[in-house]
């Protein structure tokens, strides 16, 4: 019997609605012997999901049979943040970095915590902890420079963004906080230098164009927002953004031809 299939058919089926079926599948893994605790985390993280309440005990017990396991202790906390036990979800991730010898993903787990229960400065502590240990980790870099731009610390985000497209020049997600950036400091030249060499590596690819025709509108280039855009035969599954920012440019322009044929 293949395990892994058969709560991917039943998250699948669970997804789409179909919740009777989806409970089925998870009350006949109870009939399996797991090979591992690992298989134990997943199977309850999937009761969890589908609502039956035994997959927790699932957990607890891969957990408490692994203390040190990753995929076990994650499977735990985003159990518990699923049931709004926010507390022991931390004293998860805590005691989970206490053991380790590798308490990186144990530290960003607590973060990811703090986070979700709104306590972003507690968050960046341990996050600045994961950056004392390893300096190239993205999800820190990413989660500090949205938040230093959050708190109107612009050069520290700058900072931050500079670090990150240094690893990846092509970080579609940096280079949108790039954007936020230079809107702040009415300077666009840097970042539309780095956003026009991006997209020359990702000309098919609608999220770089889009970002390179936000970097033009924000910076008052209305004419190469709609060059850029001149190649896309847009409908209604097209993406807002395009059409926010092609509409936009018209008005920009005093096109009222234009706008209104939109």
């Amino acid at each position: 019997v293949n395990i892994d299939l058969m709560m991917l058919t039943g998250m699948d089926l669970y997804k789409s609605g179909q919740t009777e079926v989806a409970s089925t599948i998870a009350n006949k893994l109870d009939e399996y012997e797991f090979k591992d605790d690992v298989t134990r985390a997943k199977v309850g993280q999937f009761k969890v999901a589908t609502g039956d309440e035994l997959g927790l005990k699932l957990i607890e017990d891969a957990v408490s049979n692994e203390p040190t396991n990753p995929q076990a202790n994650i499977a735990l906390v985003q159990a518990y943040l699923q049931l709004d036990e926010y507390d022991k979800a931390l004293e998860v991730a805590n005691t989970w970095k206490k053991n380790s010898s590798n308490s990186i993903n144990a530290t960003v787990l607590a973060a990811k915590v703090y986070i979700q229960t709104k306590q972003l400065d507690l968050a960046e502590k341990e996050l600045l902890q994961v950056l004392s240990q390893k300096s190239d980790h993205l999800y820190s870099l990413y989660f500090l420079a949205s938040k230093k731009l959050s708190d109107k610390k612009v050069n520290e985000a700058h900072a931050y963004v500079n670090r990150i497209l240094e690893l990846n020049k092509d970080n579609i997600k940096a280079l949108r906080l790039a954007i936020n950036i230079s809107k702040i400091n009415n300077d666009f030249e840097a970042t539309s230098v780095k956003i026009e060499d991006s997209y020359s590596r990702h000309t098919n690819d609608l999220a770089y164009k889009t970002l390179l025709a936000k970097v033009y509108f924000e910076s008052g280039r209305f004419d190469e927002v709609l060059n850029t855009y001149d190649d896309i035969k847009a409908d209604e599954t097209t993406s807002e953004h395009y059409w926010i920012l092609k509409i936009g440019s018209y008005i920009k322009l005093n096109d009222t031809k234009n706008t209104e044929a939109l």
